[in-house]
């Protein structure tokens, strides 16, 4: 049997002598001393694991830096941080920067053992419930921070995790409710089954029933072959019904009865179904009063809520900023092919002032955004919009006013977005309007309106 593959990144030659030669009959172990030669190995040996030093000689900051470019890399891969130094603020920074664990290199070759197994069993079930969740085109979310409110959220996510116990998530839009409910499906037993997840307000209220219990074929004029629903997809794994408040009473009770009695029939069908797939659902809408108001099954209510899991805003977690930041940061310079970018120190105390309407949602885009618009290595003040943060500028000096400054950046913003969009079409309108998801009279418009030209 193939031993996995272990990658220690030290410029300590001694020490990875040492280590090499104590894993070496368990692991098949490979081996980098600087960050060129870390990145250059992970492509070419795929370790499932890697171990990295937190400090070298030249650069006390290089293991968190090659950290961040690992997870940009190789993002399902854990890795494993060692120090000589046993100071709590390090371990705390390097699991808040992603590393999967952290140990002081003082520990016997036992410890280490059971780090690197742990770490090895948490990579498999990365790479398997990313290859679940691929189909269904969702992004492996996490949850970041450490503030006490998020602190308090994966303490509960925990306790919950440990059984199938149903959860009711609440929260501002934005918040990410989602992310909340596929941590605790990642995090049980059945997190190696599908995780399936339903939009209840982009689903037509007269599709409803048909996506989430299937219909037969014939059951209505457009039904032409038998389709399979999502809680019969879910059977196994956990059912998410993301914004369960837009589901209209007739489907209400039949989700009643899943609950109930885990039995269902397809739409058109007389034969009686069985699921044992967990439910979870999740709103930003006061679900008591749409109980008061009939418009909530008190029934379904109940059912749902025996566990409540409130996602705090983001303006109740700023300290958490900084992380997010990094993390989306990363995220974005990867997904767009950029090399890892940085922002400058008096972004951070922006981004904190901000209330943030759309939550960690809003954020991510701004730095997507960001990161798409700008040319620079560095992500400055004005590469983020943020309306109602600073006025730009002194009306009685004879400069903008904050509306008219806030109008012309946006001008600025949309004629650059448009100017690259059009570039890498080629200059195709019909293509570039596809790729940004808008109409093609749409994008002659705005191309018209802030006065982008053939020539641009």
């Amino acid at each position: 049997m193939d031993l996995p593959t272990i990658l220690i990144v030290d410029d300590d030659e001694d020490y990875l002598g040492q280590i090499v030669g104590r894993l070496g009959a368990t692991y098949r172990c490979v081996t980098a001393v600087s960050r060129s030669e870390a990145l250059e190995t992970v492509g070419r040996e795929s370790p499932e694991v890697v171990l990295l030093d937190l400090e070298f000689h030249e650069d006390s900051q290089a293991g968190f830096q090659i950290l961040r470019e690992l997870q940009g890399v190789v993002p399902l891969v854990p890795v494993v941080m060692l120090t000589r130094f046993d100071k709590v603020d390090l371990a705390l920074e390097a699991i808040r920067g992603g590393a999967e664990d952290y140990l002081l290199k003082s520990h016997g070759v036992g410890e280490l053992k059971l780090r690197i197994e742990r770490a090895l069993r948490e990579g498999r079930l990365r790479r398997h419930s990313r290859a679940r969740t691929e189909s269904e085109g969702l992004d492996i979310p996490r949850l970041i921070g450490n503030s006490a409110a998020i602190r308090q959220l994966i303490d509960k996510v925990e306790r919950c995790s440990s059984s199938d116990v149903r959860v009711l998530i609440t929260g501002e839009r934005g918040v990410g409710k989602d992310v909340v409910a596929y941590e605790i499906h990642r995090r049980s037993g059945r997190a190696v089954e599908p995780f399936v997840m339903v939009s209840c307000p982009s689903v037509q209220t007269q599709l409803a029933e048909s996506e989430l219990f299937g219909h037969e074929k014939g059951a209505f004029t457009d039904a032409k072959e038998t389709r399979i629903g999502k809680v019969e997809i879910a059977t196994k794994g956990t059912l998410f019904l993301n914004e369960i408040a837009h589901l209209d009473a007739h489907v209400q009770a039949k989700l009643l009865t899943v609950l109930d009695y885990g039995a269902y029939e397809r739409l058109g069908g007389t034969r009686t179904l069985r699921t044992g797939a967990r439910v979870m659902a999740a709103t930003n809408r006061d679900l008591p009063t749409l109980v008061e108001r009939g418009v909530f099954l008190p029934d379904l209510y109940d059912r749902l809520n025996q566990v409540h899991i409130h996602v705090p805003p983001l303006r109740q977690r700023r300290e958490d900023i900084p992380a997010l930041v990094n993390h989306f940061l990363h995220a974005a310079c990867v997904q767009q092919g950029r090399d890892l970018l940085a922002v400058e120190k008096d972004v951070i105390p922006l981004l904190q002032s901000h209330h943030w309407p759309g939550n960690v949602r809003e954020l991510r885009n701004k730095i997507d955004t960001a990161v798409a618009l700008s040319g620079a290595r560095v992500l400055r003040r004005h590469d983020f919009l943020l309306q109602g943060v600073e006025a730009t500028a002194d009306a009685s000096a004879g400069i903008l006013t904050y509306k008219e400054a806030r109008k012309a950046a946006l001008r600025e913003f949309q004629r650059e977005y448009l100017r690259r969009v059009l570039r890498d079409a080629d200059g195709n309108a019909s293509l570039a309007a596809r790729r940004a998801g808008i109409h093609r009279a749409s994008l002659a418009r705005m191309a018209r309106d802030t006065g982008l030209t053939q020539k641009d």
